[in-house]
């Protein structure tokens, strides 16, 4: 199933990555495999991501092994609908079944940690703990009552062509929250988080296009995983971060607004609140997240 892809990260050094595709509830799954000894490390990304953000934390990893993926309409996978936060769940539970990943830790970003809770609650006997990076799960009577947008996320509007991934890296830099990012995750999300547009003179578009990365947004009180979460029978850290970057027409940061009473609601989670990092912890920090990582390879 896996075929070896020879590409490298656009700074420092790290083991090249089997490249693979997993089919599953109708989408075709993207995902990178870097061998290695251990319990596997499985990754999933954030809206508006891809797998290969997480290349700085892996690179300091050594020799775990580990598996990220694309999520649907993110990255190399298809852009196929429906784009369900429950359907993206079952996409992350697809992954570890057809793969056969056992002894998992699983690592999830904003949506990717809820995504990476609801495979570990369908799959709990092939985890052995799970990291949720301020994971977008908010308190049950948020999702109790729940209404749909009335408009679309703005994230419907975002600049769609490049001229290349280097025009991007310079365009973001400097900007909120990317300029609170390591520069070489930067690199990496432009590097691989954009694709060659059909008919456009060489022009790149999003990997994850607009209409796509709004709709998940939207789709973000679709899933309430709390019960899930109640009954998650995992050790599991909770990394939270202490602010929102500052948003136009804001005048200081925003506090995190996600649910701070979530590891306590689990049976046997760790509260980490990281007070001065933002929402975008493994951009802004890589060896913070790395070192719980290992924690738990090593537990």
């Amino acid at each position: 199933m896996n075929d070896l892809a020879n590409s490298a990260v656009s700074l420092g050094t790290i083991r090249t990555p089997l490249v693979g595709c997993v089919s599953a509830n109708g989408a075709d799954l993207r995902y990178y495999e870097w061998c290695g000894e251990g319990p596997t490390i499985l990754m999933a990304h954030g809206t508006g991501f891809h797998a290969r953000c997480w290349d700085a934390v892996i690179e300091l990893l050594g020799d775990a092994h580990v598996v990220a993926v694309d999520h649907r309409g993110h990255g190399q996978s298809s852009k196929t609908a429906p784009y369900a936060w429950s359907m993206l769940g079952a996409d992350m539970a697809a992954i570890v079944t057809t793969l056969n990943l056992q002894d998992v830790i699983g690592v999830g970003h904003s949506l990717g940690a809820h995504i990476m809770l609801q495979a570990a609650f369908a799959e709990t006997a092939r985890f052995r703990s799970f990291l949720a990076i301020d994971p977008i799960i908010f308190p049950p009577e948020i999702y109790a009552t729940a209404k749909p947008p009335e408009t679309v996320h703005p994230a419907s509007r975002r600049r769609d062509l490049w001229a290349s991934p280097e025009a991007m890296f310079e365009r973001f830099k400097d900007r909120e929250p990317f300029c609170r990012w390591r520069p070489r995750v930067l690199r990496d999300y432009c590097e691989y988080g954009l694709a060659r547009a059909p008919g456009s003179n060489g022009d790149y578009h999003l990997a994850c296009p607009p209409a796509v990365e709004a709709r998940i947004y939207d789709e973000h009180l679709e899933c309430d995983a709390t019960g899930m979460a109640a009954t998650l029978d995992l050790p599991v850290t909770v990394l939270r971060a202490g602010v929102r970057p500052l948003r136009p027409g804001a005048s200081k940061d925003d506090i995190s607004p996600f649910w701070p009473g979530l590891a306590a609601h689990m049976r046997n989670a760790t509260d980490v609140f990281l007070p001065e990092r933002a929402h975008a912890i493994p951009m802004e920090d890589p060896d913070l997240v790395t070192s719980y990582i290992l924690q738990m390879r090593n537990a």
